[in-house]
């Protein structure tokens, strides 16, 4: 069944978009589409819809469990999924450089030959995994921009579409944020009272024994 253009007369175009969710889910209830499904008898355990109306999440619930859900919940959802991902991507990276500053801390005072090189090698080895994730979080942002213009030509209200993302922005902030968290970043900057615990299954130098051998946790 297509979902169409146009209102009927007197309603307004959300109101008809929720007759026609109502009237699929009559006819899938018809059909049985509903008895085996996990959960039956249960209270609805909504999911998260941001781009679908509050008073449309219900009948779109119920749409998506049947697998009747229109294509564009389907996109909303990997809109959502996409966003949730970003600032997974963004807040676990700001949190391992924030590691990575008190590790180099740690070898700062201990002031020896060795601690120095150990802050270098770990310092060279954090720019290399900053530059690695910026790259994945220019990918997952040019992802969802890419999923946002196919959910804004299905969507079937155009005061539901929503704005492309502005990559080189966001980037910026996030970058800087970085660097607040871990200014030794900065292209140029020796080791800097911070230091580096790297992503999981990274190597890591060799600690000589000490304090700067532990991770971080």
């Amino acid at each position: 069944m297509g979902w169409g253009p146009f209102p009927f007369p007197g309603e307004s175009e959300v109101d008809w978009v929720a007759l026609v969710a109502e009237a699929r889910i009559e006819e899938a209830m018809k059909e049985g589409r509903f008895d085996n499904l996990p959960g039956r008898g249960k209270p609805l355990q909504l999911k998260e819809y941001p781009f679908v109306p509050a008073r449309l999440r219900v009948p779109y619930k119920i749409l998506h469990d049947a697998g009747l859900a229109p294509a564009w919940i389907q996109r909303s959802q990997t809109l959502a999924e996409l966003e949730e991902r970003i600032g997974q991507v963004m807040e676990e990276h700001l949190a391992w450089l924030a590691r990575e500053r008190e590790a180099q801390e740690r070898l700062a005072a201990q002031g020896t030959a060795s601690s120095r090189e150990q802050a270098r090698a770990r310092l060279e080895l954090a720019r290399r995994a900053h530059g690695h994730a910026v790259a994945q979080v220019r990918e997952l942002m040019e992802a969802r921009n890419r999923a946002l213009d196919q959910f804004n030509q299905m969507v079937p209200n155009i005061l539901w579409q929503k704005g492309r993302w502005s990559i080189p922005e966001r980037l910026a902030r996030f970058e800087a944020a970085c660097r607040d968290a871990f200014p030794g970043l900065t292209a140029g900057a020796g080791p800097p009272s911070s230091a580096a615990t790297p992503p999981p299954g990274t190597p890591l130098p060799p600690s000589g024994g000490g304090p700067e051998g532990e991770g971080d946790g």
